[in-house]
């Protein structure tokens, strides 16, 4: 990976969570940088950047490198779930990096979240609100919702390596795991997971445990076309604190 390849992965490493549709609240820190990361291309860049801080075999580098280079580049629909021994929860998604678009809804709830540009629609199930959105949510929070932001800020791995085939829907390819720790993670800090890239060279499976917590994200339909609109009633987020949604 060259130096400017690894720069853009680094840039967008920032997620992977328990979190309920419920909105996690912060006080706002320092101002940052805020951009849209769309969901796959950071999952699939965090996944390379994890990769090149770790001792695993050049062959591996290479093949998730390549993986992150194509999914960054596509549409892509995605099915994901949280699960926790205080709660479960499942999404339904929609994401096209080049136009900066996507949403996700929570099955079962009526909330959804829609991301424009740098702006992020919320949905609670009464009214929409608008904010902009943060470009280093918490890691660990709100994977099923949008994993590629979820492992943007994973880039403490410590252990990857292949682990052989990984048949799917439709489809072949290889898995590999990874361990990672957090420190700035409260509570259990290390996190462990895999990732399925299929014959074509694109992420399909992904999963993180931290503690007894676990999240699944599946990415299929890749090119698949969604136009998605902002909300023309959204009212801005309170001030003061910053959701820590993607």
């Amino acid at each position: 990976m060259n130096e400017a390849t690894e720069r853009a992965v680094r840039s967008l490493l920032a997620t992977a969570s328990d979190g309920g549709p419920e909105r996690v609240e912060f006080e706002a820190p320092a101002r940052r940088r805020r951009v849209l990361v769309p969901v796959l291309a950071a999952l699939a860049a965090a996944l390379a950047a994890v990769i090149t801080m770790t001792s695993t075999t050049g062959s591996a580098l290479a093949v998730v490198t390549a993986a992150a280079e194509r999914t960054a580049g596509d549409s892509f629909r995605v099915t994901g779930s949280s699960v926790s021994p205080e709660k479960s929860m499942t999404s339904t998604g929609y994401f096209d990096p080049a136009a900066r678009t996507g949403r996700t809804v929570v099955e079962g709830t009526g909330r959804e979240t829609r991301f424009i540009g740098d702006q992020v629609y919320q949905y609670d199930g009464v009214r929409w609100t608008v904010e902009p959105r943060v470009d280093d949510p918490p890691v660990f929070k709100l994977a099923y919702m949008d994993p590629q932001a979820a492992l943007a800020q994973l880039q403490a791995a410590s252990q990857v390596k292949e682990e052989g085939a990984a048949p799917g829907d439709g489809w072949t390819g290889t898995r590999y795991s990874f361990e990672i720790d957090l420190p700035d993670l409260k509570g259990d800090r290390h996190v462990t997971g895999i990732v399925d890239i299929d014959e074509q060279g694109r992420v399909r499976h992904m999963e993180m445990q931290v503690g007894d917590s676990r999240n699944v994200a599946d990415y299929f339909d890749f090119g698949a076309r969604e136009e998605v609109a902002a909300p023309p009633d959204a009212q801005p987020a309170p001030d003061g604190k910053r959701s820590t949604r993607p």
